[in-house]
């Protein structure tokens, strides 16, 4: 079955709802807004430099225009957190979906921030040209971004962590928007943070995994998923 991002979207608010009455300190913040119409998406895509990449659009236009669900939870035993994401005793989780107009902008700005690493850090190679010509998805709220790199393909995208002070996480984390945001979703929407997705990467493919005794363990500490 092909991947559904109403049916995501979906989910996503069922999770968040039941995040209200776990145990701890619990703040949840929900924006969810309407679809854009396919003229929306046409207007949008010629606005952007680098053009709407085929699966953003699909999201957009079939899920959601806004979709920004944060969750913070901080347990009252803060061990449960740090057993499965070490030094953490926190967890932030939820799709922070960079809305229409936030996209144009990011990418008119691509160019800028990629000079700001060549000025500053000259030794950096990847990471300008990775920021040159991704297209941002998704803010971490940090200065870092998850984005398409569209320079492989615009239909299948590898999804790219995009970080703003750190050249060795700046990386591919997914072949794919799909398959990053089905294994994200398995993983609990958590961060997504680059220091916690860490312990849920695959150290031969470099991937995001959610078939791991450690992703396991995370789906656990939410009892509402079992």
């Amino acid at each position: 079955m092909a991947w559904d991002s109403r049916v995501w979207i979906d989910r996503v608010w069922t999770f968040v709802g039941n995040c209200r009455a776990l145990p701890g300190r619990v703040g949840v913040r929900v924006n969810i807004s309407p679809p854009l119409n396919e003229k929306e998406a046409d207007l949008l895509a010629t606005q952007l430099p680098l053009g709407l990449p085929r699966p953003l659009r699909a999201f957009l236009v079939d899920g959601a225009r806004c979709c920004r669900c944060t969750i913070f939870w901080a347990p009252p035993d803060w061990n449960v957190v740090k057993a499965v994401i070490p030094g953490q005793i926190e967890l932030y989780a939820g799709p922070r979906i960079v809305a229409p107009a936030e996209l144009v902008e990011l990418q008119e700005s691509n160019n800028n921030a990629a000079e700001s690493f060549e000025q500053y850090w000259p030794d950096w190679k990847l990471v300008p040209q990775l920021w040159r010509r991704c297209t941002r998805f998704m803010d971490i709220g940090n200065g870092d971004y998850l984005g398409l790199d569209t320079s492989i393909s615009n239909e299948e995208a590898p999804v790219v962590y995009l970080s703003h002070d750190e050249e060795e996480s700046t990386r591919v984390i997914a072949p794919s928007f799909e398959s990053f945001m089905e294994t994200w979703e398995q993983l609990c929407y958590v961060g997504p943070e680059i220091w916690m997705l860490r312990p849920f990467l695959d150290p031969g493919t470099g991937y995001l995994t959610a078939d791991t005794p450690k992703a396991e363990q995370l789906r656990s500490l939410f009892p509402f998923l079992s």
